[in-house]
């Protein structure tokens, strides 16, 4: 076996190589070992102290589609990847005789096209009927690139959603309704640039208020960039 020491986030951390293995052990006792070769390692088994170790182990369904499976004891849980790879979208997670599906759709700005999340089905636990479930959609403003979220339904209700503008050519929320707020919010942007360069800035100003009272301002922000700064800065003015 061999060894080196290393400083990792945690602390001081080893790493060793024993029978083709590379196993990493942190200050705290966590170890992961890593089995393969060459450029291509994939972690094989976790162990937490005082705890049974984790088991990761690689399949491939039916579909030709990569699984990822981690097992402590007899309890199991598996990752059903989306694409070819198990570094794509996941697409299912199963254990303890559950499953949530993750469906994906296709957003297409330009010569651009992004996969988004647009689905999640998942069981509901709150009544006694297992066939039950929760049906969460995604909805999004293609004409954004990239597609931004603009709504989250719950069997075709919608529970939030969000209000999107071209302010100083930039794409913002204009407003949001949310069940976690006293009220629907709107949002205003201004923007002002200050100074000459090389040391002029843009400010942008940002005004919150409630939809049912507009002239209310419940808080300001304003956030600065430099001309050549590649860090924006942001500094909050005032909020009440």
């Amino acid at each position: 076996m061999t060894q080196t020491t290393f400083h990792s986030r945690a602390g001081t951390g080893s790493l060793a190589l024993s029978a083709g293995d590379v196993i990493f052990t942190d200050s705290d006792g966590t170890q992961a070992v890593f089995s393969g070769s060459g450029t291509a390692w994939q972690l094989s088994k976790l162990t937490y102290p005082g705890e049974a170790p984790i088991i990761v182990s690689y399949t491939v369904d039916g579909s030709g589609k990569p699984v990822t499976t981690y097992t402590r004891g007899s309890a199991a849980l598996s990752v059903t990847f989306h694409g070819a790879a198990s570094t794509d979208k996941i697409e299912k997670v199963s254990g303890g005789g559950e499953s949530i599906f993750y469906g994906y759709a296709t957003v297409t700005y330009g010569q651009d096209t992004d996969a988004v999340l647009q689905t999640v089905l998942m069981p509901n636990r709150a009544t006694v009927d297992s066939n039950d479930s929760i049906d969460i959609t995604y909805e999004y403003l293609a004409s954004v690139r990239g597609g931004v979220l603009n709504k989250v339904k719950r069997a075709g209700v919608t529970l939030s959603e969000w209000g999107w503008g071209n302010s100083g050519g930039a794409y913002r929320v204009t407003s949001i309704d949310e069940p976690m707020l006293d009220q629907p919010l709107t949002c205003s942007y201004s923007r002002e640039v200050i100074g000459t360069p090389p040391n002029d800035f843009a400010q942008v100003t940002t005004e919150v208020a409630g939809q049912s009272s507009p002239s209310n301002i419940l808080a300001t922000f304003q956030s600065r960039t430099a001309g050549r700064a590649t860090q924006p800065q942001t500094r909050v003015s005032s909020v009440s």
